[in-house]
Parts: C-alpha cells; structure tokens; sequence
C-alpha cells in the first residue's frame, strides 16, 4: 500500500483536499495522508514542509539577530558593563589600600614617638643614676661599679700613701682586672701614682718574696712594664707609670685610694 501511495502523489494530495465530501473517511485519509506526507523514507525522519520558502508557517529569526550592529550594540554595551564593574572593583581597592597606608603611617609615627620618648626616659634614668651614683661616693672621690677612688696632688711615698688612704677610711688600690685598670689609667693624668702591689716575705730561710696586695690577695692579673723585672724583692712596691704600665720604684708618687660605696 505504501507503494502505491508514493507512486501516485497527486492522488494524496487529491484525497487530501476531500475532507468535506466524504465525511468521517475523508477525515482519517487526510491525516493518513498527512503522516505520509512528513515521512521521509530517506532518511526516517519528518520533514516540515511548512518551513520551507513560501510556506505559510515559515519562521524567521528575530529582527536583532538579523541586525549586525544591533548585536555590536548589544556586545558594546556588555563590554561597557563590565569595564565600570571593574572601574568601581578598582576604585573601592585604591581607597582600601590607602587608608590601610594612611593607618600604616600613623602607626609608625606613633611609634617613633613613643621610641623617642622611651629613650628620652633612659636617657634621664641613666643621668639620674650617674648623679646618685656620685653622691654615693664622698666629694672629690670618683665612683666605678662598687667602688670610689681618690686621686692625690700631692706626691708621697708608698707607706706615707697607704696612711693617707687609712685616714680616708679606704687603702690603697687593688686592681682585680683589665677594666679596672683601664679606668685607673684614664683617671691617672699627671704621671705616675702608686698602688696598693708591694713585695711580702712569705718564707724566712731561705728568704722567698711574693707579691700581695695590700688586703692580703695574690694578683690574679697584672700589666707590668715590658722591660720591668717582676720579680719581687726586699720591699718592693708598685705603681702605674703614665703609659699605664707597672713598675717597680720607691722615688715619691702620687697615689690612689679605693673603697667601697657606702
């Protein structure tokens, strides 16, 4: 049957047009011939014929689809969009990075003034304890660490130095260490100035000498003169000469007390 039909088409097309004569049979054979009609054997799929040129149903797309510069229109006003979007995105990230800046700058100002005035406060801490330090000290006496020192004018001998020192309640100087005796040298500025170093007999046959200084302690550090002997002798005594060496001499010196802070 499905040969016959697609070997006479125009009588399909004929028994189509017949709906109004043969009633309800007319009505089955035009749908009948409806669906043969959007068959394709070809390739088994419908075809509609209403979309094809002149066909009363024909679509076609929209005006704007068909209008070039509407779509560049359409696409310049997307692109446009997004260039402000990302104009405000920039702008809000400007001002949000500046016044982290501006914070940043304050902070740091801050800073420094409280630095500055923290080092202000040392300062005046360290003046204020240099000022009692010295009154811990007697007039004329100078102060290093636990100690005060007293320097002569006048030039005497060891002993007479040492009696000097007892009146002041105080001895002649020990120098425990390098430091110290940096401090005396700078102290020392008018020659040489005895110390509290002599020579003791320890052992009365045969006689044996040791150096002792004058609270009863061995020397644990030393700075003699490079061509001074350090050997000691019968009543050998000590003192600095300018260069701040040690040497050994009895001519009359100036001298030096030590005490500690009372």
């Amino acid at each position: 049957m499905s040969s016959n039909i697609y070997e006479k088409p125009n009588e399909l097309m004929n028994a189509r047009y017949s709906k109004g004569a043969r009633g309800d049979r007319g009505e089955r054979m035009e749908r009948l011939v409806d669906i043969y009609e959007s068959f394709d054997p070809l390739t088994d799929h419908r075809v509609d014929f209403s979309t094809q040129d002149g066909g009363a149903n024909t679509r076609h797309p929209p005006a704007v689809l068909r209008d070039p510069f509407t779509i560049a229109a359409v696409i310049l006003g997307l692109l446009c969009l997004v260039l402000l979007i990302g104009i405000t995105v920039l702008f809000k990230l400007y001002t949000s990075v500046s016044l982290e800046r501006d914070q940043l700058t304050e902070a740091n100002k801050l800073r420094t003034n409280i630095s500055d005035q923290l080092q202000r406060q040392y300062d005046d801490m360290l003046n204020n304890q240099s000022k009692n330090a010295e009154s811990l000290c007697p007039e004329g006496w100078k102060r290093s660490r636990c100690s005060c020192y007293y320097k002569s004018t006048e030039m005497k001998s060891w002993d007479d130095s040492r009696a000097d020192c007892k009146n002041r309640t105080a001895d002649l100087v020990v120098i425990n260490n390098k430091e110290e005796h940096e401090f005396l040298s700078e102290l020392n500025e008018s020659g040489a100035f005895w110390i509290g170093l002599q020579s003791v007999k320890i052992k009365e046959w045969p006689e044996e000498w040791a150096w002792k200084w004058v609270d009863g302690s061995t020397p644990s550090y030393t700075a003699w003169e490079i061509d001074q002997s350090s050997t000691p002798v019968n009543r050998s005594t000590v003192s600095i000469n300018q260069n701040g060496k040690w040497i050994i001499s009895n001519e009359p010196k100036q001298w030096i007390c030590e005490k500690e802070v009372s």
